[in-house]
């Protein structure tokens, strides 16, 4: 059986309930899993639970929310709304592991993990064969990708909204005509 399109997402560990980064990353969740899709994510707090948390709520039976942990960090614990964990052995391997399950990108706002999750993922794409959009939220990481452009790294997409992103994906997935397992046929937000 063929495993369901899968989302990752990158985005800060420290937003607060109330931060507009939180209420992007719950939105994007819910539409992710909306669409039936799977979110993969660090699966501990901030935006990886926000994403976690809405995806669980709006998913109807059998949505997965994978979340990808270090068996390092002892003192963290996963957020509740992981229906399945994988424990990567460092940080190196969680990256590693984030980048493998996607089948398309997005990244929210963040700070040096995010940037590390972003960089790898604009190399690793950027040198493979398989096409996966990276799509950015907003512009917070635009001179970034300004900064590396044309050195051998994948072309990011940025995008203003939630909305944008789920777009870009359907736009991806009806361009490589990939089954997405979602029953829908329209984009749903």
């Amino acid at each position: 059986m063929r495993r369901a399109f899968t989302v990752t997402v990158f985005g800060r560990s420290s937003a607060r309930k109330r931060s507009p980064e939180f209420r992007i990353a719950a939105d994007l969740g819910a539409a992710i899993a909306r669409n039936g899709w799977t979110l993969c994510n660090g699966g501990y707090g901030g935006t990886m639970s926000a994403a976690a948390q809405a995806a669980a709520a709006a998913t109807i039976a059998g949505g997965t929310v994978m979340g990808i942990t270090v068996s390092a960090f002892r003192r963290a614990r996963p957020n509740p709304f992981n229906t399945r964990l994988r424990p990567a052995a460092d940080v190196f391997d969680r990256i590693r592991a984030l980048i493998e399950f996607a089948d398309a990108f997005v990244v929210l706002p963040g700070e040096i993990g995010t940037l590390l999750e972003l960089a790898a993922a604009l190399l690793r794409v950027g040198r493979r064969r398989r096409a996966r959009p990276i799509i950015l939220i907003g512009d917070y990481w635009k001179p970034v990708c300004e900064r590396v452009r044309g050195h051998r790294t994948a072309e990011p997409i940025v995008v203003a909204d939630v909305e944008g992103a789920i777009a870009a994906i359907q736009e991806h997935i009806a361009k490589r005509n990939i089954r997405s397992h979602s029953t829908r046929s329209t984009t749903i937000y």
